[in-house]
């Protein structure tokens, strides 16, 4: 996915914008990045690098556009938690500049990766049939294709990032490190959007029509 070519097709907007006019690949990017001007950030596949370089972009622009209140709308099964964290930061650096950043959790809101997002809204809303699950960090993110010689020192990356999350998470959920440690620690922990609530992993569960 990349940014929308801004000259490409013959429709041109008021607001100087050209709609694209080759085909639906062209159409949803142009469509993301509307949104995008006006405030809108989607979280809405795996969070890898490569999404990182699409959306940490787009938050900029964000940025640059000086908008009072963001959207994020989140629908993902998660993915690295180096680049969800990359993304935490960019979000937190919004909120400090004044920015309210509305985190919205849509259909599935899946692992840490996508939890940690979610965390860095100053409202954290869902829809009622929202999904939510929560685990520990996968140590296979860390582990795969490593070397013997490399395991103590992975082993220790692992327990910093696992820290880093429990502490985010514990910052916003009002549940101590140790027991969400213990929470998630080798099993998954599904929730509705109910539940959520009650958790504290969420502020709010929207009304269907809101």
């Amino acid at each position: 996915m990349s940014r929308p070519i801004r000259n490409r097709g013959k429709t041109k907007r008021a607001d100087g914008f050209i709609e694209p006019e080759n085909g639906p690949t062209e159409y949803r990017e142009w469509l993301r990045w509307r949104e995008v001007c006006n405030g809108i950030l989607r979280v809405d596949c795996e969070i890898d690098s490569d999404f990182a370089q699409i959306l940490l972009p787009e938050i900029e622009e964000v940025r640059r556009s000086k908008h009072k209140e963001v959207k994020v709308h989140i629908d993902s099964c998660g993915g690295s938690v180096h680049d969800a964290l990359a993304i935490y930061d960019s979000l937190i650096s919004l909120v400090d500049g004044g920015v309210q950043v509305w985190a919205i959790g849509e259909g599935w809101v899946a692992s840490a990766a996508a939890q940690i997002v979610m965390q860095a809204g100053t409202l954290r809303l869902s829809w009622p049939n929202t999904k939510f699950l929560i685990h520990e960090v996968r140590r296979w993110t860390f582990f795969a294709e490593e070397k013997a010689s490399d395991l103590k020192d992975e082993a220790a990356e692992y327990e910093k990032v696992s820290k880093q999350i429990f502490e985010i998470m514990s910052k916003r959920c009002g549940h101590p490190v140790d027991e969400i440690k213990k929470l998630v620690e080798r099993r998954d922990v599904y929730m509705t959007a109910q539940e959520a609530q009650a958790w504290g992993l969420i502020d709010q569960v929207m009304p269907i029509g809101q």
